[in-house]
């Protein structure tokens, strides 16, 4: 009788940590092909990115040395973006919230985060970094589109002073 029990046990056990388990894995091979596909696109555009970001489903890398900006995200379908960054001008991000009243408090919840660049010419480059209609899971985004922006800022705000030798 005791025997019954511990079998039942161990079943429903397995029938909650197996699922469980399976998502983390899922996730980590998710996480394992969006690294493939950012590495091949950096071996086959000649890169060598050495300002990092990963989150989510954006993996984004700076090359410094040929002033490019590689952004890899995987929608439906893993989308790239390269972008010689001495064409850029500016960059921001633009978030937007959702109001709602959740036990007769007002919450904001995060609906988008969007990356806009402003190129050279005046033309805007938008960039999407998290949408709540696909992406199923937040991870500090407003954070790290943030910290990227600030990033590009400051690396298109450095200009190296070159002496003359007149």
């Amino acid at each position: 009788m005791k025997l019954d029990i511990f079998f039942v046990n161990a079943g429903i056990l397995l029938l909650v940590f197996i699922p469980y388990f399976l998502f983390i894995l899922l996730a980590d091979k998710e996480r394992k092909q969006l690294k493939q596909n950012f590495q091949r696109l950096v071996t086959q555009h000649k890169l060598s990115p050495d300002i990092l970001y990963s989150w989510n489903k954006n993996r984004i890398g700076i090359d410094r040395k040929s002033f490019k900006l590689l952004v890899v995200k995987k929608c439906n379908l893993v989308t790239h973006i390269i972008l010689d960054m001495r064409l850029i001008r500016r960059c921001n991000i633009h978030s937007e919230f959702k109001n709602i009243k959740v036990r007769g408090y007002k919450e904001d919840i995060l609906q988008r985060v969007e990356l806009q660049i402003e190129t050279v010419g005046g033309e805007w480059i938008k960039i999407d970094l998290f949408d709540s209609n696909r992406d199923y899971r937040q991870d500090k985004e407003v954070l790290h589109a943030t910290k990227l922006s600030e990033t590009i800022n400051s690396l298109l705000s450095y200009k190296p002073v070159l002496s003359s030798a007149a």
